[in-house]
């Protein structure tokens, strides 16, 4: 054998930060270590003259000798070699350092080449003057390749040398030594030891599918150009892979050198962008390229290094199947699919596993675009920044939870777009979203240590954080703008749509309180007669935004109907008629149906959506003993509203019913009983509101049964269609008023007759209420019986909550007078009693007496004498009366008038201040116990 030592071939130099401006500096530089190529010489060749020409053109006809892991594995031919193809395959040779006779080539620096030993290499035996110069070619050897591979060159990296930096262990593929520093030779490098290693093992290591325990093959490197020289060698070379990429994400290696000195390197690494996990390129040592600096370079400055580091993105579109999700994730992304629009980025910042990707102009992250489609179709445009995890840390739980700190769930602005949060053909689960925070964790379990899916999805799938909406039901029927930010609730998390899920919950908010409904002042839009008022805790995709505690979203998830739970933490309690809170009303309810709980849902029909409120809620009386608002079997209650926005100009149709109640007013003791055969509110787009109330019986009782004979008069349809209706945002105002004949027969007449109902249905603030009137105050019935006459009048408004005011009088006398001539006079006696109960004011009554009488003597001498007694009775516990006698005396030219006052306090509750609370303390109070001791 031959072999042939040649100076280094390689020179490596420090490489320089692309776009950093750098003149005149001096360069470092270290040579690779010697490098051989051995021969083995064919006996027949012998003897040879020891000349140089004679032995060049020696070595060009002669075997290689080289390491056995860059020698070709042998084809079987025989049974012999067939055992010997079976050895081969279970017991490959290893990783070992070429030996002195074999052949290794150091290039580029401290990374050792060698080619099969079919190949071969040529030179010219003597030197090439260029015809008509002076000037002589540069010797080279070239690699020529083996005459069975169609002009192709190859080689393969058959080891490392040591050098400064950690210990190499080649029987290990993973790279083990990320946290001890490669201490390359200079501070920024065109290669790594890493990325010698890897190289090392993918193009070389016969033993890499044993260790890893995967069918990889290791791969040569295509040379295109290999001359070895005295100065330095000559390199174009690519290499190609396709290793597992959970052991080594190495995929690209383009290495172009001149003369021992580089021109051109590119080192391709895979990995994933997190949180999404687009599989994507890294240029990591980059593109490193030798040209000259930009500006106005002195004479002589030479052409420098520069390194750049850049992401291409290999994979833009990226599925999200819930059938493909890790268990229990397969209900968390909202959205199927997540394209790239950002392919490539502008040169990085270095940055290693879990880091940020920075941009190097502005060392900020960089901003990539995507457009995300969700179950339905809907896409949203999204920027977001990226985290770069490489692919043999992509199933590293450590580097995984790195990557989640850095990236921290920033939220993205969706600009409204409409996204549907989980699965809703019909538009249920759409809602309008302000902005979009994604996360991924680690798999647990991680999958098998056998390699990655055949996705290449890594051991972390990307799920929502939190999400900013708006749910357009709440816009559309209540009219409401804001938003809220929710996340998927633990039980749609758990089970998806249906099974433990009955009424398809989705999300819960985060902040409970933040998001209020509230129909107080929108009554028309809720139906009328109710305002299903509720602090938003949800999204149901069954029943739309549901209310009540966060933590007892699960029960009704489960089914429960509690509205205890479900009205919960509302500012202003919802209310039926604006009285009877609803918790008051309805019962817990379990295994609900969608009608039971308040349902305010979309559906999309044509792009468009359309907004629906359907309520048939179970009512109970209330309270249980005693009950103001009574219902039976037979009371049912339905609230049905459609909004339709497909239009410029949106259409309503709101319609709300109650049949079959009763309302005893005021419970214990009873003062009426009013029962409802319906009570219906219906209002359309371009139509006027229509409210229907129609009573079925009223029932004086109690302290006002007195009156009970007035139900002759009231006809109890009266309030289907009245002659006077208010309908207004606020409620429903609605009078009837009927006229009687007068009554005259002799010397008796009742005139002035007249009887008035009105009934008040509050939309928002306010309370139900109903009104009679026997004749009014300003009005009151006059009755007359010869010389006998007196009036009235009755008044009574009742709530559920109680006699809101309750007035009455009745006045009755006598008056007569009397002519004898010389003279003349007349007595009059009026009597009467006025009473009066309002609810804030309390009771009042009235009682007086008025009597007075006249007599005139020829004109001449007259006298008039008028008494005035009353009594006055005014909660709390006090009674006033009051006198008042005037006497007035006219004698021809002489007038006198004498008035006499007298009034007087009585009784008084026990909470009047006693004489001595009335006094300051001092020596009065001293006096008082003394007087008292004596």
């Amino acid at each position: 054998m031959i072999v042939v030592h040649l100076p280094p071939q390689h020179v490596t130099e420090m490489a320089f930060p692309d776009g950093e401006r750098r003149h005149s500096v001096v360069v470092p530089s270290r040579a690779a270590a010697h490098s051989r190529v051995a021969f083995r010489i064919d006996p027949r060749a012998l003897p040879v003259a020891f000349k140089l020409p004679a032995v060049l053109e020696l070595l060009a006809n002669s075997t290689l000798m080289v390491p056995a892991s860059a020698a070709r594995r042998q084809e079987p031919a025989g049974c012999f070699n067939v055992v010997a193809l079976f050895r081969y395959l279970f017991n490959p040779p290893a990783l070992a350092e070429p030996g002195t006779a074999e052949t290794a080539i150091e290039l580029p620096f401290r990374l050792v080449l060698s080619p099969e030993e079919e190949a071969g290499f040529e030179h010219m035996s003597s030197p090439i003057r260029g015809a008509g110069s002076t000037r002589v070619e540069l010797w080279h050897s070239l690699l020529r390749p083996a005459p069975d591979r169609g002009g192709q060159r190859q080689v393969r990296a058959i080891w490392l040398r040591q050098g400064n930096g950690p210990a190499w262990d080649p029987g290990k593929p993973e790279w083990t030594n990320l946290d001890k520093g490669d201490h390359e030779p200079f501070p920024c490098n065109i290669m790594s030891q890493r990325d010698r290693a890897d190289i090392v093992h993918v193009s070389g290591n016969r033993r890499y599918g044993l260790q890893t325990g995967t069918a990889y093959q290791p791969e040569p490197i295509a040379i295109r150009r290999l001359a070895l020289t005295a100065l330095g060698a000559w390199l174009d070379s690519h290499g190609d892979w396709s290793p597992p990429l959970r052991h080594t994400s190495l995929v690209e290696w383009t290495h172009r050198a001149a003369q021992g000195r580089d021109d051109f390197v590119r080192i391709v690494r895979l990995g994933f962008l997190y949180p999404f996990g687009h599989l994507a390129a890294k240029l990591e040592g980059g593109v490193s390229e030798r040209k000259f600096v930009d500006g106005d370079p002195p004479p002589g400055d030479p052409p420098l290094l520069l390194k750049r580091e850049i992401v291409v993105v290999l994979q833009p579109g990226k599925s999200f199947l819930p059938g493909a999700a890790p268990s229990g994730q397969a209900h968390t992304m909202p959205l199927h699919e997540v394209r790239l629009r950002t392919l490539v980025t502008p040169d990085l910042e270095p940055g290693g596993d879990g880091c940020l990707i920075c941009e190097k102009a502005t060392s900020k992250p960089f901003p990539f675009m995507l457009t995300g489609t969700d179950v339905e179709g809907n896409t949203v445009d999204l920027t977001t920044p990226l985290v770069w995890i490489s692919a043999t840390e992509a199933w590293s739980s450590t580097t995984i939870k790195k990557a989640r700190t850095a990236y921290g769930a920033p939220p993205l602005a969706a600009g409204g777009a409409n996204i549907a949060f989980a699965p809703g053909p019909n538009g249920d689960t759409t809602y309008s979203t302000k902005s979009v925070s994604f996360t991924a964790l680690p798999q647990d379990p991680m999958p098998t240590p056998s390699g990655p899916p055949s996705d290449h999805q890594p051991g972390f799938w990307p799920e929502l954080s939190i999400a900013e909406v708006s749910a357009p039901a709440l816009q559309i029927i209540a009219g409401m703008s804001g938003s809220a930010e929710f996340e998927y609730h633990d039980t749609y998390k758990a089970n998806g749509l249906g099974g433990t899920n009955v009424n398809e919950v989705i999300a819960q908010l985060r902040c409970p309180g933040k998001l209020a409904l509230d129909f107080s002042d929108k009554g028309d839009r809720a139906g009328g007669l109710i305002q299903p008022n509720m602090s938003v805790a949800g999204l149901s995709r069954r029943l739309g935004p549901v209310g009540g505690e966060v933590g007892k979203i699960a029960e009704l998830a489960a089914g429960k109907f509690d509205p205890n739970a479900f009205f919960a933490g509302v500012p202003r309690l919802p209310k039926l008629f604006g009285v009877f809170e609803l918790q008051q009303v309805l019962g817990i309810i379990e295994g609900t149906r969608p009608s039971d709980v308040p349902r305010m849902v979309t559906e999309r029909i044509n792009n468009q959506l359309v907004a629906r409120q359907v309520w048939n809620p179970v009512l109970v009386c209330y309270p249980t003993e005693f009950p103001i608002f009574v219902v039976d079997q037979a009371t049912k209650m339905e609230i049905v509203a459609t909004f339709d926005a497909r239009s410029s100009i949106p259409k309503s149709d709101v319609r709300s019913t109650l049949t079959d109640f009763r309302i005893h007013l005021l419970g214990k003791p009873t003062f009426l009983k009013i029962g409802f055969d319906k009570v219906t509110f219906a209002m359309s787009t371009g139509s006027k509101p229509n409210v229907e109330v129609k009573m079925r019986e009223v029932v004086f009782a109690g302290p006002l049964s007195f009156v009970e004979r007035l139900k002759d008069l009231i006809p109890l349809d009266g309030f289907s269609d009245p002659p006077a209706i208010d309908v207004t945002p606020a409620g429903v105002r609605s009078n009837y008023s009927l006229a009687l004949p007068d009554v005259a027969v002799g010397v008796f007449a009742l005139q002035n007759l007249g009887f008035a109902a009105g009934f008040a249905i509050p939309f928002v603030n306010g309370a139900l209420t109903v009104n009679f009137a026997f004749c009014k105050r300003e009005e009151p019935f006059l009755l007359t019986v010869s010389l006998f006459g007196g009036g009235g009048f009755f008044n009574l408004a009742i709530d559920p909550q109680g006699v809101q005011q309750l007035e009455a009088a009745i006045e009755f006398g006598a008056s007569c007078a009397v002519n004898l001539g010389v003279a003349q006079g007349g007595v009059h006696v009026m009597a009467g009693i006025y009473f009066k109960i309002e609810s804030e004011q309390g009771c009042t009554l009235t009682g007086y007496l008025r009597l007075g009488g006249n007599m005139s003597v020829l004109g001449l001498i007259s006298v008039s004498v008028e008494l005035n007694l009353s009594f006055t009775y005014k909660e709390p516990g006090k009674a006033y009366g009051r006198a008042v006698l005037t006497v007035e005396i006219d004698i021809f030219l002489f007038s006198q008038s004498v008035q006499i006052e007298c009034e007087r306090q009585f009784a008084g509750n026990a909470n009047d201040p006693a004489f001595a609370e009335l006094m300051p303390p001092g020596p009065w109070h001293e006096y008082c116990e003394a007087f008292a001791c004596a």
